[in-house]
């Protein structure tokens, strides 16, 4: 006897041709997917022996049959057309449950996918996720298509380009056919920090959604999106519309060790402020080397909660103070590194001018 399962609703009109759709389907399955299926969408218990499917299948569509019709015919096509793959509907639950990696690596088929989303929001939410499953996988299988890339040196190599690439994106961002743009920070080998800003052109479906539910789904803590390079952080899209800009103002994405927050000032001129992320952990230099420009010599790591980031004007030029900053220590590294050579140069010259045996000269040059 089955037993559990969650209250019934009013039915939909679904034709006896749907019904006997369904009934075919759900019978061509494995018995691992039904007692999966059973569990996760329904609510209940079940183990097949061998020889009993078609009985249970059919007890379940008796009781059972608004849930298994739902599943099959409403939300199940959400998951279809070309735009939706099996790889592409796993980029976009990883975006959204990045401690399910493992999970998410393991589906097979669009019907695990909507298991999934079962087994960890429920049917209650379910529509609110298969939205954005659906623009996800839309935006990965256009991102070459559609998109302007700029990559440049973020900070502490050229203040020129950092401006630039500003200018850049602020025309770019107030033009009329960008309505999205992704921001990420990749790390080089060289420890350099490249800023890269993907431009997405062209409207795009599920725009409402994904900017009404976001919020409601995630709040301001915000999870970088999954990759497989963990060098690379992804952060959330921001919306092009200026209602929708408004809505998300104090959205804040993390890029690396900093935060990079884009807040609309008015209806014609947008704001990104520089700011740090307090919840990472920082390289000890690097904060040293920050400190003392961006907040006062006697700034500590603590003080940084009470400081208010900064506009883009005085970003600019921060940065610009920064660059030198970090020059001025490189030129008193060279010099130091300089001194170090002329004292060795003059200590060896010493060395070699003495009387010495010709056993030790041999040991000497080896050391040089």
């Amino acid at each position: 006897m089955i037993t559990g399962g969650y209250p019934m609703e009013e039915p939909l009109q679904f034709s006896q041709e749907d019904i006997e759709h369904v009934r075919k389907k759900l019978l061509q399955k494995r018995r691992e997917f039904i007692e999966k299926f059973a569990k996760d969408v329904l609510g209940v218990e079940i183990k097949i022996k061998r020889g009993e499917k078609k009985k249970i299948v059919e007890e379940l569509m008796q009781e059972h049959q608004y849930e298994i019709l739902n599943f099959f015919l409403i939300y199940l096509p959400e998951m279809g057309g070309k735009d939706i793959s099996i790889n592409r509907a796993r980029h976009a639950l990883a975006t959204m449950f990045p401690d399910a990696v493992g999970e998410i690596n393991d589906i097979q088929s669009k019907e695990e996918v909507l298991l999934f989303l079962y087994r960890h929001v429920g049917h209650e939410k379910l529509q609110d996720y298969l939205p954005w499953i659906r623009y996800e996988a839309y935006i990965e299988k256009n991102r070459e298509k559609n998109r302007y890339l700029l990559e440049k040196p973020f900070l502490f190599r050229d203040n020129k380009e950092l401006e630039r690439l500003i200018d850049e994106f602020m025309k770019e961002w107030n033009s009329k056919n960008v309505h999205w743009a992704r921001i990420d920070m990749r790390s080089t080998n060289d420890r350099a920090i490249k800023l890269i800003i993907t431009m997405e052109y062209g409207r795009r479906p599920y725009q409402e959604f994904f900017v009404r539910r976001r919020m409601k789904i995630y709040g301001i803590s915000e999870t970088p999106r999954y990759s497989k390079d963990s060098n690379i952080i992804h952060t959330p899209l921001i919306p092009k519309n200026k209602e929708d800009l408004k809505e998300v103002s104090e959205w804040i994405y993390p890029l690396g060790h900093y935060i990079l927050q884009i807040k609309p000032v008015d209806n014609e001129k947008t704001e990104i402020i520089l700011g740090f992320d307090l919840n990472k952990k920082y390289p000890r230099d690097l904060l040293d080397r920050l400190l003392s420009v961006l907040f006062g010599e006697d700034t500590s790591v603590n003080d940084l909660k009470s400081i208010k980031p900064q506009p883009l004007e005085e970003l600019k030029e921060t940065v610009k103070q920064t660059i030198q900053h970090s020059k001025h220590m490189s030129d008193a590294i060279e010099q130091i590194d300089n001194k170090i050579k002329e004292r060795k140069s003059e200590a060896v010259q010493k060395l070699q001018s003495l009387n010495l045996p010709d056993e030790a000269k041999e040991k000497l040059n080896e050391i040089i």
